[in-house]
């Protein structure tokens, strides 16, 4: 069994896991690497994605294609769900921990109408590894509309991630400044937790992760700082409202993410050399 070796790793210790159903052994940070995670970026809206919140096709085929496979998402209703599972040998979905909450699984196998699943989950952790669950419990678990991820042979095939890389540096350039707006103005806390997704988790959460895989670990210890100072003011102080650039460090965190766009840069020259 593949765990999970960073922070919200689920689904890409779930990618590990289904690939080695197929023969093939790697780890969660490995399919992270193997995509160019860390150097990753995007804006859809007036939100801004990095790290584990890249969970589509688009973004695990830069590592499946590698390995001459490629993500099949399905979209099903729930009371297909059971019948699917039993024609494919592995396959992963999002099953409910609770109301708020689900978590990636990946389906193992069916014996005497019981269907067995791996819970990706940290080494060491006091979770089950498996879950075992008759039709009935499954279906109490999943949504109305699932989506059921596969994974289908295809032609190895190296995806060209440096346009992909070379817009994730503007687009980091583009929530910076987001960040000081945001942080320049008073907000009520309703206001910062609406915006903890949408800003901030990006760069004091998966930009910590990200930077950590690399072992960045001087940008990496700059964004945990900040974080610390934001956690102390929106979470343990719960203050009605705030003018965060009073209270976190906006020159630490702008540093760390001139840091992180280096780390971008380099990285995008690297292949660039290797490409011509």
């Amino acid at each position: 069994m593949k765990y999970m070796t960073f922070n919200s790793s689920c689904a890409f210790a779930g990618i590990a896991n289904m690939l080695a159903k197929k023969g093939i052994s790697v780890e969660d940070y490995e399919v992270a690497l193997g995509m160019e995670l860390p150097y990753l970026m995007v804006r859809e809206g007036g939100s801004f994605l990095a790290g584990t919140m890249l969970q589509e096709k688009k973004w695990f085929d830069i590592f499946l294609k590698k390995q001459g496979f490629e993500l099949s998402e399905k979209s099903l209703k729930k009371e297909e769900v059971p019948g699917y599972l039993e024609k494919t040998d592995t396959a992963m979905l999002g099953l409910r921990i609770d109301e708020n909450k689900k978590h990636a699984v990946v389906f193992k196998s069916i014996e005497e109408e019981i269907y067995f699943f791996l819970n990706n989950k940290h080494e060491g952790s006091e979770e089950l590894d498996e879950l075992c669950l008759t039709r009935e419990e499954l279906l109490e678990r999943l949504d109305e509309e699932v989506m059921v991820a596969t994974l289908l042979p295809c032609a190895k095939e190296t995806v060209d991630v440096m346009p992909m890389i070379h817009d994730s540096m503007l687009k980091l350039d583009e929530l910076q400044y987001a960040i000081l707006d945001f942080c320049e103005e008073e907000h009520s806390r309703e206001e910062v937790l609406e915006n903890l997704d949408r800003l901030f988790r990006p760069v004091l959460l998966e930009g910590v992760s990200m930077m950590e895989l690399l072992h960045e670990e001087e940008v990496a210890a700059q964004l945990r700082e900040v974080r610390e100072a934001f956690m102390q003011v929106v979470f343990r102080e719960q203050k009605e409202s705030v003018r965060l650039d009073e209270c976190i460090g906006l020159v630490d965190l702008s540093q760390a993410i001139m840091g992180w766009k280096s780390v971008m840069r380099d990285r995008l020259e690297q292949l660039i050399a290797e490409h011509f």
